[in-house]
């Protein structure tokens, strides 16, 4: 398992497994306007004889986004993140291939399609619920992703845990970009991530997703 899907992988069980009994909690969230969400689209009912059952289409993952987002430039290759999307043959993908430019191709049905969309938002959807409702006082955490201008702000502080840090800074945005491909997205793909402090609204931290810190340090985020 790469380096970063692994990270990823544990920052998603632990924020659900602490997300369980806050089912209730309403948080908000800012967007800079409508059009800049995801498309909502309802999966269609499948049926025996539903072509989209057996009709495979190919999302292809850019280099860029492979190496720098999808791995780690460092340690892992398109061969190691193609053999971590292998695992989840057949049930998400009918075939990963990794191809000579480094660029992943995951064949897919549109079920298999539809269920990592669906995957994705879900993550997406459970860590920004628990990132707003653990906001500490007198100032409430908030985020604005715009997923169109690929830009996420983020406001905290110090007293942010580094799970959820890492998982609002780092894991949204990397399923940000696996929605981006999964809606026919091509070509390379990042993210700029500004953190301000929500307290005084200073802008402490600007970075690429593909340049993200290795490791996120609460007290660089202010008090």
């Amino acid at each position: 398992m790469t380096k970063r899907i692994q990270y990823l992988a544990t920052i998603f069980i632990t924020v659900a497994i602490i997300l369980l009994p806050m089912q209730g909690c309403s948080p908000s969230k800012e967007t800079t306007n409508q059009t800049d969400r995801q498309p909502t689209s309802q999966p269609k009912k499948h049926t025996e004889n539903n072509p989209d059952d057996t009709k495979t289409q190919d999302i292809v993952f850019d280099p860029f986004f492979v190496k720098y987002i999808m791995g780690d430039e460092k340690h892992d290759g398109a061969q190691k993140v193609a053999a971590d999307m292998q695992t989840r043959v057949p049930e998400d993908y009918t075939k990963i291939t990794v191809a000579q430019d480094g660029s992943i191709v995951a064949t897919v049905t549109e079920k298999q399609r539809q269920k990592n969309i669906t995957w994705h938002k879900k993550m997406n959807s459970i860590t920004e619920q628990d990132f707003l409702c653990n906001g500490k006082k007198p100032c409430s955490y908030r985020y604005r992703p715009s997923e169109k201008d690929r830009k996420l702000s983020v406001w905290l502080d110090k007293n942010i845990s580094k799970l959820d840090a890492s998982a609002i800074l780092y894991g949204n945005p990397l399923s940000y970009g696996y929605l981006y491909y999964l809606n026919g997205g091509t070509g390379p793909w990042d993210m700029q991530i500004t953190v301000y402090n929500c307290h005084t609204g200073k802008m402490v931290q600007q970075f690429m997703e593909s340049e993200r810190p290795s490791d996120f340090d609460p007290t660089t985020f202010g008090n």
